[in-house]
Parts: C-alpha cells; structure tokens; sequence
C-alpha cells in the first residue's frame, strides 16, 4: 500500500511540475510573440513623427533633457512615472499595430519592455517630448517644447510656473475646456506645494493668473 501510494506521488508530483512547466513556456511564448516585434519599434518611438501646429514640422527627433529648463523638469515629475509608461506603451503598439486597442496582455509586454529597455531617465525624456498636447484639425501638438509655443506663444524657458503647471495637467488629455484646464493645473500646483517645490506666495499668485485665451498658431 505503501509503495503504492508512493508510486501515485511520484506520478502527482510529475504531472504538476509538467503543467507548471507548460505554463511557463506558453507564458514565455506568448512574450516573446508580442516583445520580439516592439524591439523593432523603438526606433520609431522615439521619433515624433505628426505634424506640428506649433512649430510646423512633420518630423521632428526627442529633445534631450537637457534642453528643457531645470524647474519645468521639476514640474513634470510630480507626474507618476507609471503614466509615463503607459503612454509610451500607448505609442508604441499604436505605431506598430496600428491600432487603439486596449488589449491589456499587449499592454503589459509593451510597458515591461519599455522599463527593460530604457533608464527612468529616458522614458522621462521621451514622455516630455511625445506627450499628445492639443490639436487643431489634422495637426497635433506632441511635447512640452511645442505646447509652450502653441499655447502661450513662449519658449519653455520662458514660462511660468503656473503655465508649467497647465501644461503638464493637459499631458496625456489635451482637453481644451477652460473648467478641466483650470482642474489640471490646480492638481498639479498643488501637488508642487505639498512636495514643497513651491511656496506658498508662489501657489497663490500661479492660481491668479489667466487661462491662454487662443492658441498661436504659426504665420502661413
């Protein structure tokens, strides 16, 4: 009886390692199916490749971090890093598939394979340049450089910190509705306060200032 049961462990023990190892190789297989095809694609991710209503470029490559003022940095890190990534997953099964879909396994291959592939601090860089910001017709605005001349006519340096903080509110939304707008920069401006990158006068006179009244658009 003994052996037996013995016998029937083995035969147990065997079976369940078999099925763990099958999950594991479908589970490796089905990565590989997805990932192996966006490693192809991040040339093309890291390209901002839509036409301009700031700036009027149709192909325009990632600015580096350097590029862009220290304190817009700032502002725009009070964003959580997981956003980042689901935005750039966004881009890069769209750019490869096509396609909006929300699959939610594409979605993690394509986030795993982005934080494998780039360092924190170039997926920030990438998130502050292809950031969709607005769009008039069939032309859209991509990144930080471009919403700041879009919107307010300035160069990022040039901004204060109250239109930062409009800007990175509209990251990802672009929702042009003077209430939402106005909601996005309050959270922002208030999470800078409460991080304590602001001070207190600096918040109340950010909160005073006007929403743009109309976006300027490049001479024809």
């Amino acid at each position: 009886m003994t052996n037996m049961l013995k016998k029937l462990l083995k035969i147990l023990l065997w079976l369940i390692g078999g099925g763990v190892l099958l999950i594991v190789l479908t589970l490796a297989g089905f990565y590989l199916y997805f990932a192996i095809p966006m490693q192809k694609n991040f040339a093309k991710l890291e390209a901002v490749t839509f036409s301009d209503c700031a700036t009027g470029d149709r192909w325009q490559m990632t600015t580096p971090l350097e590029n862009h003022p220290s304190q817009l940095l700032g502002v725009f890190a009070v964003i959580d890093s997981n956003q980042f990534d689901l935005m750039l997953a966004r881009k890069l099964i769209e750019g490869l598939y096509h396609s909006h879909s929300e699959f939610t396994p594409r979605y993690a291959v394509a986030t795993l394979e982005i934080k494998r592939h780039y360092t924190t601090q170039k997926r920030l860089e990438l998130a502050i340049n292809h950031y969709h910001m607005g769009s008039k017709g069939s032309c859209h605005v991509f990144g930080m450089i471009a919403a700041a001349k879009y919107y307010f006519g300035k160069t990022p340096q040039q901004l204060s910190i109250a239109e930062m903080a409009l800007l990175v509110g509209l990251a990802g939304k672009a929702n042009k509705h003077p209430d939402r707008a106005q909601q996005g920069r309050y959270r922002i401006l208030q999470r800078l306060l409460d991080k304590h990158l602001i001070t207190e006068a600096e918040y109340q006179t950010a909160l005073k200032e006007p929403l743009p009244a109309k976006p300027h658009l490049p001479e024809k």
